[in-house]
């Protein structure tokens, strides 16, 4: 942060501590929102406030503050500006905000209590109104709060080598990455069942439920929101059956709102038994390849810069996340064994895509997403050397490496009209007419179908990426890969297919085939993504 701080009369008690951070802070006690935007514009300044009013200028930046409390409000200040890297406790004078300069023990005499210039040998004075400061019992109790307010944000701006861009994420007192993850949205009421005493804090007070207790919030009620629940001893707290570790925050919009927000350890070993099922200790090595690659695509998606209330989703639309439930030795030990291990490529940390069976070959990035190719998510063999035989192929042994599906010709066609509507390719049916060919576009080197052509005898309905399995779907279940056959004949369709998911990146079920035939998981991953290192990071 290079720019300075101007803050409304609202924030006073804010301001001195920032002064005595060191963090370059005016403060207006009296002035008016015009007065306040020049003087922001004309110093080059952000402006720190507590009333939205203060928003929209041009050319200023505003940094609007909802909390009372003192903690808090820095805790939101941190997320917008780096606090850690601009304290210097006693840099700036809490009256003025002018900068302390050392003043030599001898001329500090008559200024200062003699207790003071007895106990005391090093003084700093403020050279605008003469304040003379010096670190005291005072001083200490002050630098012992902030330093504890500090370490539950730390904001950490890490830079790869040969990357320019930098990396914003709040840590634990240990280090790690804290991740906010989306449990649940959009909801009239949330029950919170704990398993232990739990304390429930808020913007003006905080107060303990009892263990088995079932605590109910809605969206009427009184409380001060958001609402944080931690347990004494660090036990789950349950939401819908599911429980999850560390902290919950419920916050409330139009609707309530649940935030899990634990550390990226604790974090990942509740995604890969979710993502990659129980498994054998013969089996540890891909186990650890997923904890690997799950570490790095929530790395990657940490949103702190962006500021809204969560970094991933529990779903399949990130990675699915269930808390503590299906945790097992074997994942946690590979999750262990990989402490702070990401994937990188050229040094910055890489979009670790994976999906469960890719058929024997893997997919581009483009096949599915249609975006400027990525080095390191090409089209590869999933097999130790090129080879046509499927028994080669690391994901031959899962259950979906090669699949079938047979309808009756009418009943394909009206099931295909039927999914042209239901996902928005048209808004009637009857206008779809009548179903003349269908035709596929493949990537000749991944076998993926790219684009999809349903011609009729009123129009040609043309899909891409997605939407293709979206618009073969059966019932609910979309079609499992783009990775497949259409064969008709007068009376019926068949569509014979290979692999599940998209298919880009790493192939689980390869992965746990690799493991199976002695493959280290570094080895796996630099298998499926080419050119990448393992990095530890933390």
């Amino acid at each position: 942060m290079t720019k300075g701080l101007v803050l409304d009369s609202m924030l006073g008690r804010l301001a001195k501590w920032l002064r005595f951070m060191g963090i370059d802070t005016l403060y207006v006690k009296e002035g008016d929102t015009a007065t306040i935007q020049n003087l922001a514009l004309r110093t080059g300044r952000i402006i720190v406030t507590k009333s939205h009013k203060l928003e929209g200028r041009e050319k200023i930046e505003t940094i609007v503050i909802d909390s009372e409390n003192l903690k808090c409000q820095i805790k939101e200040l941190s997320e917008r500006i780096d606090m850690k890297c601009n304290t210097k406790l006693s840099g700036r004078c809490s009256l003025c905000n002018s900068l302390l300069i050392d003043i030599k023990k001898e001329n500090v005499r008559e200024k200062i209590p003699s207790y003071v210039f007895d106990t005391q040998d090093k003084f700093l004075e403020c050279p605008n109104c003469n304040k003379i400061y010096w670190q005291g019992t005072h001083y200490k109790n002050l630098k012992k709060r902030i330093d504890s307010i500090l370490a539950s944000l730390v904001l950490i701006s890490l830079v790869f080598t040969g990357c320019a861009k930098k990396v914003f994420y709040k840590t634990n007192r240990m280090g790690i990455p804290m991740v906010r993850v989306l449990i649940e949205q959009n909801q009239n009421e949330i029950s919170i069942f704990p398993s232990d005493i739990t304390v429930v804090k808020s913007l003006k007070k905080n107060f303990k439920i009892e263990p088995f207790d079932t605590f109910r919030i809605s969206v009427g009620d009184n409380y001060d929101f958001p609402l944080s629940f931690e347990s004494k001893h660090n036990s789950p707290i349950f939401l819908k059956g599911i429980g999850y570790p560390t902290e919950i925050i419920v916050y409330l919009d139009s609707n309530l709102t649940a935030i899990n927000f634990v550390d990226m350890e604790t974090y990942i070993k509740g995604v890969v038994p979710q993502e990659l099922g129980v498994r054998s200790f013969s089996e540890i090595e891909a186990v650890k390849a997923q904890s690997v690659a799950a570490r790095t695509y929530a790395f990657n998606h940490l949103k702190l810069s962006k500021k809204p209330l969560f970094d991933l989703v529990s779903t399949v639309y990130d990675q699915v996340y269930k808390g503590i439930q299906n945790r097992n030795p074997i994942s946690d030990s590979a999750v262990n064994e990989t402490f702070g291990k990401i994937i990188t490529y050229q040094g910055s940390p890489i979009e670790s895509k994976y999906s469960s069976t890719c058929g024997g070959i893997t997919s581009y990035v483009t096949d599915n997403w249609g975006r400027e190719t990525i080095p390191y998510l090409r089209s590869i063999m999933d097999s130790p050397k090129y080879s046509s035989k499927d028994e080669d192929k690391f994901c031959s042994i899962s259950p979906l490496y090669k699949w079938r599906k047979k309808y009756p010709r009418e009943e394909f066609y009206s099931m295909l009209k039927n999914n042209l509507v239901s996902e928005n390719i048209v808004s009637i049916k009857e206008l779809i007419g009548n179903i003349k060919t269908i035709c596929l576009e493949r990537n000749s080197r991944s076998k993926r179908v790219t684009t999809l052509k349903i011609k009729t005898n009123t129009d040609e309905f043309i899909l891409r990426g997605l939407d293709i399995r979206k618009v073969l779907k059966d019932g609910n279940k979309i079609l499992w890969s783009n990775y497949f056959y259409i064969e008709q004949s007068e009376d019926s369709i068949i569509i014979d297919g290979k692999g599940a998911g998209h298919g880009c990146g790493m192939c689980q079920w390869g992965a746990i085939g690799m493991a199976r035939r002695g493959y280290h998981y570094d080895e796996i991953l630099k298998h499926y993504y080419r050119g990448t290192n393992v990095k530890k990071i933390y």
